[in-house]
């Protein structure tokens, strides 16, 4: 709680409640609501709105790389500028490095757009052929728990060559960070009077105004989990949670409407919160980006340095969850083989069926998210012309 601005704290706080007493859902009541939440994201606003946020994702994945190539330009014109030797041979070490993070950065992006292929391969899969084979009831619970760890098995085998681009993607930003250390001690060695403290302040607001974003989402899936309405899902949930934080929000807060602890007042709090922080964060950006053309060289390399350290933690942690898709799979599954011995006892077979319903018609929203992902970040981008030529 405390990097939430004080004028959210209380909805934030309202919702932690909620999540801390969850209230008994009646069966039939969850039954329509996770109907009513499948009819949602079977919309075509709720498809479209998922298109344009995976198209801003795929969007600033490539602005991201153009920032690698404006910041080791900047250092070609600031290593031009200056007379003083030293500081021409730190600039270099810093360039070469550079050039090497950026390189790596295109390397994972191109892993991400082939992880991204077989995951969605993997989510269709789920979605059009095994969630069918779970929802037949002439086949018996014991035949399905066995198809069901047959089929982990196999997501664990094929999902073994995705699994270390998360812990790719991390070692880079540990990278970034520490060429950020560098160049602060290089500015601090050569008595460089650059920093900028607006642009500094509205960095510590954008990342205050990120985490809030965030922790708003965790709170709702954390509330939609408490009420026992994604039983199955919450793995899927959780993984577009990342890739698609709005669009998850807003579409959970459609499911848990009327159904939860906390009172409509809070969940309007919120809606209003996710809107008012993405008007934000874009004001701020957009400050900071007049401030940046306005400056001279070296605070432009400091200030576009810092840029991209905040884009690419938010890129890399977003698109570490593509090596995940696998392991989530196999969660949800075992979430549904064990309700399987509580249908048609504590749960009804028609519950059951509607929690298959809305995990099945989720992976079809993933794998829409990964196939549109996939087409935007392709071979014709002039970052991926060694892909073309190998």
């Amino acid at each position: 709680m405390s990097q939430i601005p004080p004028e959210y704290a209380q909805t934030h706080k309202d919702l932690q409640n909620a999540i801390d007493n969850p209230v008994q859902v009646p069966e039939d009541q969850l039954i329509r609501s996770l109907a009513s939440f499948t009819a949602t994201l079977a919309s075509s606003q709720s498809e479209s709105n998922l298109a344009e946020e995976i198209d801003r994702l795929a969007g600033s994945t490539l602005i991201a790389d153009a920032a690698f190539d404006r910041i080791r330009d900047l250092f070609n014109e600031m290593r031009g500028g200056t007379a003083s030797p030293s500081l021409k041979a730190d600039i270099d070490t810093l360039r070469k490095t550079w050039s090497k993070h950026r390189d790596t950065y295109s390397d994972l992006l191109w892993e991400s757009r082939t992880a991204a292929g077989k995951a969605r391969a993997a989510a269709d899969d789920f979605a059009k052929d095994f969630a069918t084979y779970l929802s037949d009831m002439s086949v018996s619970v014991a035949e399905k728990k066995r198809e069901i760890s047959r089929y982990q098995a196999k997501l664990e085998h094929d999902g073994q060559t995705s699994s270390s681009l998360a812990q790719a993607f991390l070692t880079l930003k540990t990278d970034i960070n520490t060429f950020q250390e560098e160049w602060r001690r290089i500015v601090k060695k050569h008595d460089l009077n650059i920093m900028v403290a607006r642009i500094a302040e509205i960095d510590g607001e954008i990342a205050t105004l990120q985490n809030t974003l965030a922790d708003l989402g965790h709170k709702i899936d954390s509330l939609t989990s408490s009420l026992n309405a994604g039983a199955g899902s919450s793995g899927v949930l959780g993984i577009l949670g990342w890739l698609s934080p709005i669009y998850i929000i807003g579409n959970l807060l459609g499911l848990i409407g009327g159904s939860s602890g906390a009172s409509q007042e809070t969940l309007d709090a919120a809606k209003a919160e996710k809107d008012d922080v993405q008007r934000k964060i874009a004001r701020l950006q957009e400050e900071r980006r007049l401030l940046s053309a306005n400056i001279p060289t070296a605070k432009m390399l400091e200030s576009g340095l810092a840029k991209s350290d905040a884009d690419l933690h938010d890129i890399c942690s977003r698109l570490s969850s593509l090596g995940t898709v696998w392991g989530i799979i196999r969660a949800d599954l075992q979430s549904i083989k064990e309700k399987l011995d509580y249908v048609g006892q504590t749960e009804s077979v028609q519950l059951f069926q509607q929690r298959l319903n809305t995990a099945a018609k989720l992976y079809d929203v993933l794998g829409k998210a990964l196939y549109r992902y996939e087409r935007a970040v392709n071979l014709q981008h002039p970052m991926f012309a060694s892909k073309q030529r190998a």
